[in-house]
């Protein structure tokens, strides 16, 4: 029995055990002061599920959807399935109203067993193979983004009905090397030679900016739109700017596209964007167990833990024990994961404030980690929604 137990007054005193802003909004204490996310008590999860394992809380999933398709009320919000897509996901998603972005068989198939309606699913991802564009056209994908004219001429040589098609451009001298077609050039070729084939309909221009400007990028791929329907009197509709965008961004965006000025009686371009990290980052919560703790040589502890951690140092915002209290200071402590392989590779680390007496046996939660973040070695991958929780 631990002292607050004992003495229940003194959690008042306890310093505050979470920082809220990078939990599920579903995070409370129950009366006996335990995490509970999703209506379902983070240490019981532990024991039912196993550690390592990983909850998602649906219902911070629905609410970050719902915040992006309220930023860009008149453009298309594509979750970018890279992020972390299960069948049960993709139809939360759906219900919400967005779109999807996939880039490999395995996550069309995976939308597929969700019932994620074919005509919202965008068939991404760079320099596909002619199995991915084959599976994407049996599929009925709504649109393919292509990036190469050897895909471009393997659908052509491939459809037999009208498929729409959004040309994948790169607006730097590096990205026009990677994937994508030039704006200089090539974009302008890989439409004309869409536009001379009777089932292929371009719609859109597909650009993922990195680390440039979203804005910029959103005047240049406009400005290339108004210049074609000038020239070849061609016309899309579309302009997709790839991943990386906040809620924050998604509406300053809308704002942008708006201010844009355009030819009279020419319609304004539909902005997609394709955020992953957005939608179900704050939603994941990573529970792993104390193996192991001593001291390192410079006097530091390290703590070894039985799953990976899914971010490399001081990305690691937040880590937290979950099975007790402890009024013990806070002191620096390296936290390892097991080696990723039998072969000893090295294991991720990173330094963060712990509890002075952990010890083996303890329990301890990592929020933010919904994107990006899940592989096999993560154990369990559990949705938690009003009380009850389902292994995904």
């Amino acid at each position: 029995m631990t002292l607050l137990e004992l003495c229940p007054s003194l959690r008042a005193a306890a310093r505050p055990r979470f920082d809220y802003d990078v939990w599920p909004a579903t995070l409370r204490c129950d009366e006996d002061g335990r995490p509970v996310v999703g209506g379902c008590g983070l240490t019981d999860l532990a024991d039912q599920f196993g550690t390592p394992c990983d909850v998602v809380d649906e219902s911070e999933v629905r609410a970050h959807a719902k915040a992006y398709r309220a930023a860009l009320p008149r453009g298309e919000i594509a979750y970018s399935s890279r992020a972390l897509l299960t069948p049960a996901i993709a139809g939360w998603l759906a219900e919400e109203g967005l779109s999807l972005d996939i880039c490999s068989a395995d996550e069309l198939e995976t939308a597929v067993r969700g019932g994620f309606p074919a005509s919202r699913i965008i068939a991404g991802g760079a320099v596909k193979t002619r199995e991915e564009l084959a599976a994407a056209l049996a599929a009925g994908v709504g649109r393919i983004s292509v990036d190469t004219f050897e895909e471009l001429a393997w659908l052509a040589s491939r459809v037999d009905r009208p498929q729409q098609i959004l040309l994948r451009v790169g607006l730097s001298d590096e990205l026009e090397q990677a994937f994508g077609f030039p704006l200089s050039g090539g974009a302008e070729e890989a439409w004309l030679r869409a536009a001379r084939h009777q089932h292929l309909r371009v719609v859109g221009l597909h650009c993922h900016v990195g680390s440039g400007s979203h804005e910029q990028a959103l005047a240049a791929l406009t400005g290339f739109q108004d210049r074609m329907r000038a020239a070849h009197g061609l016309v899309a509709s579309q302009i997709n700017l790839g991943g990386g965008v906040s809620v924050e961004k998604a509406r300053a965006l809308a704002e942008t596209s708006a201010s844009l000025p355009l030819p009279a009686l020419v319609a304004r371009p539909n902005l997609v964007v394709e955020p992953g990290q957005g939608v179900v980052g704050q939603a994941g919560v990573r529970l792993v167990r104390v193996m192991a703790k001593n001291t390192g040589s410079g006097s530091e502890p390290s703590v070894h833990v039985d799953g990976p951690l899914p971010v490399v140092g001081a990305d690691v915002r937040e880590v937290r024990l979950i099975n007790r209290h402890s009024l013990a200071a806070d002191v620096p402590t390296r936290l390892l994961s097991r080696p990723r392989s039998e072969h000893h590779a090295p294991a991720d680390s990173a330094f963060v404030p712990l509890p002075q007496d952990l010890r083996a046996g303890d329990l301890l939660a990592l929020p933010g980690v919904g994107a990006y973040a899940h592989t096999r070695a993560a154990g369990a991958l559990v949705a938690v929604r009003d009380g009850l929780a389902t292994r995904m």
